[in-house]
Parts: structure tokens; sequence; C-alpha cells
């Protein structure tokens, strides 16, 4: 067993996000630099809201990332024994206790702590009941949970980006471990897996500071080591609000299907609070690299037009053989040698492999567009046609610039326009690149097709 041992756990109650993505990536990256072992555990005992589904997605988009990991997945659901019999013993060693107070009393409980303008504590009414009583209560079948006996203590640790941390157990008071329905809380199971499977390090994000202390309470009491914790700021969306699992937008599939490239993402989420002079990575210059107790302290917003700059740059910069197959996968399908040519030529003027796929499917289809037909525009569109037939040179841009100038036409107009015939777009691909994708023939044809419609 190595000595450095992470785990990421997922729930699976909607899709994969991009908050959820970095901590996994990060995970993966600490791990590796450490010759460590990385365990994917998913945390499936909220039964209303887990799905199947969910995990299939968070399985494949791990997978689509690039993120593997050595052991797992290990599911909650299939450990419930697991967790009871601890929660027993914890009774029988007098750290828990079991609690009968129906939901009508905890509910006063909470109306009356909120009159006062008090957060809520357990008042501890059932922590003293006699074996007699408690006896009593069984045989007539109360319903009943489990409670962590809080004994008034200080928990003290150092997180290893926010630094020194102190709570006070009277904060929280004697909270469940062990519902009615006889299954663990995420505080409960997440602790004895912890404890169980030998993590070394927790690393999670921001929200789970406030169970930090709860955790490391349980963990004292089943006598195993505290792994060091390392919460991660909260990733903001543009309005600098958490990000949510049910805004789609966020999700690794949205991404994905919108023509994202996974090195881009991956580099994008590491970049999410951490700041170094490069901001290209591959995922081994990466590992070498990363530094998570350099991490930034305050929430980092989700910058999607950073996203898309760094998407294009990784388009540009991956081999010709990656970026087609890259652009493969995204179809699902492999390209003829004519997609292949036209890919190459035509992945410097996309953000994404969405548009590039769409900027293809144009080219490859062979419309034309409704742009303006004025005499003006349709004598402009003749004489370039004229043009392109006699052209036979190898300085076509400097050529197209001097045909320009001689018939004292606006090039942006004119790119405009062709651009508009050509693409249905009035901006984006350059008319060099088109005419070196398309050819002088085809260029003609679709031009006389637009004159002659």
């Amino acid at each position: 067993m190595s000595d450095v041992r992470v785990r990421f756990a997922p729930s699976p109650t909607g899709l994969l996000h991009i908050g959820n993505a970095r901590i996994a990536l990060i995970n993966y990256i600490f791990s590796r630099q450490r010759n460590g072992d990385f365990i994917l555990r998913i945390d499936d005992t909220d039964v209303q809201r887990s799905r199947k589904v969910y995990i299939q997605n968070i399985m494949d988009d791990l997978e689509w990332l690039g993120i593997t990991f050595t052991e797992g997945p290990y599911f909650q659901s299939e450990r419930i024994k697991i967790y009871r019999d601890y929660a027993y013993k914890l009774v029988e060693k007098g750290d828990a206790y079991l609690c009968f107070c129906s939901e009508e009393e905890i509910k006063k409980e909470k109306e009356e702590a909120k009159k006062k303008g008090f957060p809520y504590r357990y008042s501890g009414k059932c922590r003293h009941l006699s074996k007699e009583e408690i006896k009593k209560n069984l045989n007539e079948g109360l319903p009943y949970v489990i409670r962590f006996k809080t004994r008034g203590e200080k928990i003290e640790f150092n997180d290893g980006v926010f630094g020194k941390m102190n709570f006070n157990d009277r904060d929280f008071g004697d909270f469940v471990i062990l519902r009615s329905n006889g299954l663990p809380t995420y505080n409960f199971s997440s602790a004895i897996d912890d404890a169980l499977l030998n993590i070394t390090h927790v690393i999670r994000g921001e929200d789970h500071l406030s169970n930090t202390p709860k955790q490391i309470l349980i963990l004292n009491s089943v006598a195993r080591n505290i792994p060091e914790f390392l919460h991660l700021p909260t990733v903001l969306d543009e309005e600098r609000k958490k990000l949510s699992k049910r805004e789609e937008c966020f999700s690794i599939r949205h991404l994905k299907e919108n023509g994202i490239l996974p090195q881009a993402l991956c580099n994008f989420m590491v970049l999410l609070g951490w700041h170094c002079k490069s901001e290209i990575f591959t995922i081994d210059e990466l590992i070498e690299k990363y530094n998570i107790y350099k991490v930034g302290r305050s929430g980092a917003v989700c910058d999607f037009k950073k996203l898309k700059w760094l998407n294009k740059r990784f388009m540009r910069t991956l081999s010709n053989e990656r970026f087609i197959d890259s652009l493969s996968r995204y179809l699902n399908r492999d390209l003829n040698e004519r997609e292949r040519k036209l890919a190459l030529c035509l992945r410097d003027e996309t953000e994404d492999l969405k548009q590039l796929n769409e900027l293809m499917e144009i080219i490859v289809k062979g419309d034309v567009f409704p742009a303006e037909k004025t005499e003006k525009n349709k004598d402009v569109v003749k004489k370039f046609m004229d043009f392109l037939l006699h052209f036979k040179g190898e300085k076509l841009k400097q050529e197209l610039n001097n045909f320009l100038e001689s018939n004292s036409f606006n090039k942006r107009d004119f790119y405009t326009l062709l651009r508009h015939i050509l693409t249905g777009k009035e901006e984006g691909i350059s008319i060099l690149k088109l005419i070196l994708c398309l050819g002088k023939e085809e260029i003609i044809n679709r031009l006389n097709m637009w004159i002659e419609t």
C-alpha cells in the first residue's frame, strides 16, 4: 500500500460539473506527484436522489478527462452493514447513544431555537436515558436514531489551504450518525470509509470545512489516524454564486458536447485558484508544476471566455494526429481524407470542435446563402470570379489585395459579402482559408450558383 492515499467521492445525484471534476483532477495530480493511490468512492446513500445513470455519467466524464484510479469504485450503498456495525460499537463504547425523540419534538426544538435567534442544537434529552428506559422504548418499537455524544471539546486542525482551523463541538452538539431507517449520515459514512480505506489526505471543496470537526471526532472515537485536510476554495459562476448541479452549462457533459477539448478543460480547472507564469500545460507538466499548497483562499470565478481562449490555444498546439483523433472522438466516427484536410485547414479559424464541425458541414454540403443581391454586389462577385479564374500564381494574399485596391473595393465589405454567401456568417473564417479549403473551381461554382438563384 502506498504512503499517500487520496479519494474522490462524488454523490450520483446530478451531472458531474466543473467544481467536482476539479476536485477529482487535483486529487489525481496529487497522487501522481507522490506515486500514491487514488481511490474512487461513490457516495450513493441518498436513496431518493441517487441514480445509476449519474454514476455512469461520472465514470464516462472522468475517463474522457483522462482521470484514472488505482482502486475502486467502492459503493457506499454496498457497505451499509459496516456503518451500522460501527455505529452500534460506538454506542457500546459510550461515545454514542440511542435517541427516541420524534420528528415533532425535534421540529419544536428547532422552532424554539429560531425564535430565540440561536442556531439549532439538540437538547440532549435522550442522552441520559437509563437502560430500563431504553429497553422499554425498544420493546414498544419506538423509532430511533443514533447520535454521537459531544463533550465540549475544542477541535483544532491545520488545513493545507486555509491554515489553522478552530472549532468547538458545543457549536453543533450531539449529531446524528445513523438515521431511523438504518442509513448513515454523510459525516459518519465518510469518516468510517476514510478510516477503513486508510486515506492520508482528504482533498475536497471548501463547503466541507464545517463537516471536518465532526469527522475528526468520529475518527478519534474509532481510534484511526486523522488525514491531512485540504479544502479548495469554491468555484463560482460569473455572478459569484456557487455552481449548481442543476446548471447544465457547468456540467462536463455539456462542455464536451459543445466541443471543448479535455486537455483545455483540465488546464482551465487547475488554474481556478492557482496561478502560474504559463497557462498551457500537458498533464505531465501539471503533475510536475502544480502545487496545491499555493492555491489561493478566495473563490475562483468560472470564466468561460478564458476556457474558450484555452481551448483555441490547444486546438492549435495539438499535433495533427492528436487533433484529428480528438475530432474523431467528438464526432464518434472516423474522418475521410477530405474531412481530415478540411479540419486541419480550418482549425485555426474556430474556438471549439463544435464550431469546426459546423463549418466543415457547411463547406462539404456546398450550399450558398442569401446575401443581399444588389447589382453592385453581383458586379463585385463577378469581377472576383474572373480574378480567380485567371489567377495562377502563389502569392494569393498579395494578389487579392492588389485586386481590391485596383477595383476600389472596401476590403471589409468585400470579405463580409463573400463569407456570407459561402458560409452564411458575416464573421469568422478568413476568405483566404476558404479559397485554400475549397479551391478556385469550387468557389467559382458556388458564386455562380448564388448569382443565378
